[in-house]
């Protein structure tokens, strides 16, 4: 187990554990995760943008990370796997992500060609991936301009929760998988538009998902564009 902080202390230093990585990949490097990284909440009221593993701005098309372990979000604003590559990179989720922090995310990809995996095609029988969405105002993956791949399973587990947040005009999603939650929550929304234009969501599985995500999609000033590949 690799722990991100720990609890609150008023004579401990915290400066060097916000917008920290647990494991950082860069240039041409690459990373598996096959234990348990901890991203601890210090206290309610502190954010600490925290990373479980980071693929960062200096990573080429060659640089992947991997998780088959267990990664806990519990800190606020924190991500469990980021992707920062506008060169290709690919970040992949085989395992679980816990998000229980707010305004967190399971995954994020802030640049155009940034690569985000749930899973992968012809995986399905191998791995069991899984990102489960509890924290208050917190999504399953979060795109900025990047591309995301879901052939897994998208939790969510509270009120106020996403599946997908897509914050860009070329912000794409290719579902395959399956967006699983409780019919009783409120404000459960599977894919939100922000005011930005242009962002699609494509289906490679049956027709009846463009109903879902009519159903559950919030739209801020934004096109959703729905199409099967």
């Amino acid at each position: 187990v690799i722990t991100l902080g720990d609890i609150w202390r008023d004579d401990v230093d915290y400066g060097g554990t916000y917008g920290t990585a647990v494991v950082n990949v860069s240039k041409q490097g690459s990373a598996f995760n096959h234990g348990d990284i901890v991203l601890n909440l210090y206290e309610e009221d502190i954010y600490q943008y925290n990373t479980g593993i980071y693929v960062d701005t200096t990573a080429t098309a060659e640089a992947y990370a991997e998780n088959y372990g267990n990664i806990l979000v519990a800190s606020h604003d924190s991500i469990g796997i980021r992707n920062d590559s506008a060169h290709g990179a690919s970040a992949r989720n085989f395992g679980n992500i816990y998000v229980t922090g707010k305004y967190s995310h399971g995954m994020a990809a802030t640049t155009l060609n940034a690569n985000l995996f749930n899973g992968l095609s012809g995986t399905s029988g191998i791995y069991t991936p899984n990102i489960y969405v509890k924290g208050f105002g917190s999504e399953g993956i979060y795109l900025k301009n990047g591309q995301a791949y879901n052939y897994g399973t998208i939790h969510l587990l509270n009120s106020s929760t996403t599946a997908f947040l897509l914050d860009g005009p070329n912000s794409k999603v290719l579902v395959n998988g399956e967006i699983v939650y409780d019919t009783g929550l409120d404000n459960i929304v599977f894919y939100m538009m922000t005011n930005e234009a242009g962002a699609s969501v494509y289906s490679a599985s049956k027709l009846g998902v463009k109903v879902l995500i009519v159903e559950r999609a919030g739209i801020i000033g934004g096109n959703l564009t729905m199409g099967h590949v």
